[in-house]
C-alpha cells in the first residue's frame, strides 16, 4: 500500500494535535536522543524483524557491535512465523553467519506458530517472556532500522512496564546501519510503502496510535525511562 505524502501528513497531524504539549515536547526530545544514544558495552542485543529491503541495516549495525566487543556479545534474533514478510530467522542466521558471527552466538526468541501476525509491540512482548526465561544482561541493546528505532524502543520500554519479570534489564536503543533515505522499500509487515523518510512519518502515526490504544506508554513515559536508567 502506498500512501500519499499528504494524506500521511494530515493524519499525522490530527494525531499531534491531540498531544498535550509537554508530551509533544517530550516526543520531539526523544525523537532525537534514540537516534544518538551512547552505547555502553553491552550484554546482548535484540535484532527486531524488518522486511528484506531494510534487513541490511540491522545486520550490518550487529556485525558491528559484534566486533567492536571482540566477539564478547550474544544476538538474538527474533522469529516470528506470521506474516510471511516477519519470517526471516533463517536469513538472519545466515547472513549474520557470513558477516562472521559464529552460530554459537546466535540465539532466537521463538513465537507460537498460532496464525497471528507480529508487529513490533507483540516481539517486544514475547522478548520480555524470553529474556526473563534466560541468564543473559542486563545489558540489552535493541536494534531496528533507523526510521523504525524510535518506536521499536518505546515499544521494548512498554512491554517491559507491563512484566515485572524483565524489572532488572536496561534497555538502549541502537538504530541500524543508516541506508539511502530517499530509497522506496516495503515495510510494516510487508504492506506499506515508501522511501525510508517518509516512513519516518508512518512509524511516528503508529507510536502514537498505538499508545491511544493503550498498547505503548507515552513519549513523557518513555523519556522518563530513558533518563531515570541512565542515572
Amino acid at each position: 500500500m502506498v500512501r500519499h505524502d499528504l494524506e500521511v501528513r494530515r493524519d499525522l497531524q490530527t494525531l499531534l494535535a491531540e498531544l498535550p504539549v509537554e508530551e509533544l515536547a517530550d516526543l520531539l526530545i526523544l525523537q532525537t536522543v534514540v537516534l544518538n544514544d551512547l552505547c555502553p558495552e553491552l550484554d546482548a542485543v535484540i535484532i527486531y524483524g524488518e522486511t528484506v529491503d531494510n534487513e541490511a541495516s540491522v545486520l550490518l549495525k550487529a556485525k558491528e557491535l559484534f566486533e567492536r566487543q571482540k566477539g564478547n556479545l550474544t544476538v538474538i534474533i527474533t522469529a516470528p512465523k506470521y506474516p510471511l514478510a516477519c519470517k526471516h530467522e533463517k536469513r538472519y542466521r545466515l547472513g549474520l553467519h557470513q558477516l562472521g558471527v559464529p552460530p554459537g552466538r546466535i540465539m532466537a526468541i521463538n513465537f507460537p506458530d498460532d496464525g497471528i501476525p507480529a508487529n513490533t509491540y507483540s516481539e517486544s512482548v514475547q522478548a520480555m517472556e524470553w529474556l526473563a526465561d534466560h541468564n543473559i544482561g542486563p545489558k540489552i541493546g535493541v536494534i531496528a532500522a533507523p526510521f523504525h528505532i524510535l518506536r521499536t524502543i518505546v515499544s521494548a520500554w512498554s512491554a517491559q512496564n507491563k512484566n515485572s519479570r524483565s524489572e532488572r534489564f536496561v534497555f538502549f536503543p541502537i538504530p541500524g546501519a543508516y541506508l539511502p533515505w530517499q530509497e522506496e522499500v516495503v515495510h510494516s509487515q510487508g504492506v506499506l510503502m515508501g522511501t525510508r523518510q517518509e516512513l519516518v512519518l508512518h512509524e511516528l502515526m503508529s507510536l502514537l496510535r498505538y499508545h491511544r490504544k493503550g498498547d505503548l506508554i507515552s513519549p513523557s513515559h518513555a523519556l522518563r525511562i530513558y533518563n531515570s536508567q541512565r542515572g
